[in-house]
């Protein structure tokens, strides 16, 4: 929580002070990163990975925030402040108390044995631990935005076949608008 306070800031960053400290001619100058400045992410980047790589885990060559700790089979993925981690119960509590002892952190871990969470939500999916595997639920409020965005509604009515085959000449295509481009590009990227 707060991840970029536990990050120092890494250049001089001066900010006005807030009116109960104001005192004329007078500026704060941060000791640690701060939401809205513009390298709070960039210093909470190297903060955990610097964390990461003290714990025995190796940074990923092609993603910077993929982590690898080969010893205890341990692999972690950095979203901002969301840590998503898989390797064995033992070795996932063994980071969970590395983690608790430099940062405020709240856990969970999916798995089959009931002592376990059987559904979590993560980056706001749903994963769910069944017998056949991990299912995977995609954030809902994607399907919404492009629903709304194509302009459908409720009252909608689906369709059994989601196309036609239609041929098409060139004539009788024509080019989209700027704004429909962006709007087809944007849809297109949320489906992914």
């Amino acid at each position: 929580r707060r991840a970029y306070f536990h990050a120092p800031v890494r250049r001089k960053v001066y900010v006005e002070l807030c009116k109960e400290d104001q005192v004329a001619g007078k500026c704060g100058r941060l000791n640690q990163s701060m939401y809205g400045t513009r390298d709070a992410a960039q210093n909470w980047e190297c903060q955990y990975s610097q964390f990461m790589e003290e714990n025995g885990f190796k940074r990923g060559e092609a993603v910077p925030c993929v982590f690898f700790n080969v010893n205890k089979n341990v692999r972690v993925t950095v979203h901002g402040d969301d840590f998503t981690v898989t390797g064995p119960e033992s070795e996932l509590e063994w980071l969970r108390r590395e983690l608790a002892k430099v940062y405020v952190i709240k856990s969970d871990i999916l798995g089959p044995e009931s002592h376990l969470k059987q559904q979590m939500r993560i980056l706001n999916r749903i994963l769910t631990w069944g017998t056949e595997g991990i299912e995977y639920e995609a954030d809902q409020r994607h399907a919404e935005l492009i629903v709304r965005d194509l302009g459908f509604n409720s009252k909608s009515n689906p369709v059994g076949t989601p196309g036609t085959k239609v041929k098409y000449t060139e004539e009788d295509m024509e080019l989209l608008t700027k704004e429909l481009s962006t709007l087809y590009r944007a849809n297109a990227a949320r489906a992914n």
